[in-house]
């Protein structure tokens, strides 16, 4: 999960001097910059995913940009997360996956009957958190790290075209 905010109490201090327009624009323009980073943050998330059903992969999500208080704020997610973070951050030899989590793939990849699978998908889970066995996959830091530069990017030139408006 990563969260794009902009803080107005840092911008507050440097546009009291000018008009108040100014921070409704920054608002409009921020927004729509942090709108465009969460979705293309999302892609590069959707692209980089592990996939087996692709079910992982359309689970991907971001929140409309929140407008309340002194913060503007958007978060991009998985829906799935509990799957999601298994796969992410691989299990350690303590760490048991959930059972249910693998019953897909045992049922596709092992070729067991439906009757046996919830028993099997145990079995598995068991074996991972004895010997470890899911390595990481950290596709949601690497996309996120690619995004943070352009977002940066993104926030800037929107401050900058929020200002060249109101001063024009």
């Amino acid at each position: 999960m990563a969260t794009i905010k902009a803080d107005f109490s840092k911008f507050r201090k440097q546009i009291r001097h000018m008009s108040e327009g100014v921070e409704s624009a920054l608002r409009r323009e921020l927004a729509k910059a942090m709108t465009i980073s969460a979705i293309e943050m999302k892609t590069a998330m959707v692209r980089s995913s592990p996939r087996w059903t692709g079910k992982l992969a359309n689970s991907h999500a971001y929140t409309p940009v929140d407008d309340t208080g002194g913060t503007l704020r958007t978060v991009i997610f998985n829906r799935d997360e509990k799957k999601a973070i298994w796969l992410h951050d691989g299990t350690r030899h303590e760490r048991m996956p959930p059972p249910r989590a693998l019953e897909r793939w045992v049922q596709t990849t092992l070729g067991v009957p439906p009757k046996e699978v919830a028993s099997v998908a145990f079995l598995v889970a068991r074996s991972i958190k004895r010997k470890g066995g899911l390595h990481a996959r950290k596709w949601m830091e690497t996309a996120f790290r690619a995004g943070r530069k352009r977002t940066n990017q993104r926030l800037k030139a929107a401050i900058g075209k929020a200002l060249k408006d109101e001063v024009a």
